[in-house]
């Protein structure tokens, strides 16, 4: 082999090392990069779903606190064959507060009136009684328990979880004998 043919097959050899080892160092810097750049945009986006979530947390609390805590909910409860509430209760007012789901519960914990909404259909649709049932059964959430601490939070159903929201009705004073939930 001519002393040309040596010299280009090394001058080859070592562009396309040269060239390998490039290629892997910059394959790791930017794998690096874009996988630290990947976990920032992860952590920051189960941020804003966390802030989301709590802002309806909060926001399904002070709704629950002005139904619960409202004379109308109270009279009503007091002689619910004699009253009517469901005219407080609107399909839009509904889809305004984003609430899926109302329910009034006797101090026993029968429903006295429920109102299920299906925000994306924009219509009224059934009441999930057996939801109902079930939710009431869980010991934390029986009228005598929600009495002395309101409840708020996720529960998990084999469906799907939930974000309820649970109080005492009582008057706008937040005063007298619980007349359910």
């Amino acid at each position: 082999m001519k002393l040309r043919q040596r010299m280009l097959l090394v001058f080859a050899a070592t562009i396309a090392i040269g060239m390998c080892v490039l290629y892997l160092v910059s394959r790791h810097l930017l794998l690096s990069s874009f996988r630290q750049l990947e976990n920032e945009q992860m952590r920051q986006d189960v941020g804003y779903a966390i802030a989301a979530l709590d802002a309806e947390y909060r926001g399904l609390g002070k709704t629950t606190n002005d139904y619960a805590f409202w004379d109308r909910a109270y009279t009503f409860m007091a002689a619910p064959s004699k009253n009517d509430i469901s005219g407080e209760f609107q399909n839009s007012e509904m889809e305004g507060l984003a609430i899926n789901l109302v329910a009034l519960l006797d101090v026993d914990g029968n429903v006295v009136f429920a109102k299920a909404y299906d925000a994306q259909k924009h219509q009224e649709t059934r009441v999930p009684l057996a939801f109902l049932r079930e939710l009431v059964s869980r010991q934390q959430m029986r009228p005598a328990a929600v009495a002395d601490v309101p409840r708020d939070g996720f529960v998990a159903f084999p469906d799907g979880t939930y974000l309820v929201s649970v109080r005492p009705i009582l008057s706008s004073e937040r005063t007298g004998n619980s007349r359910g939930e």
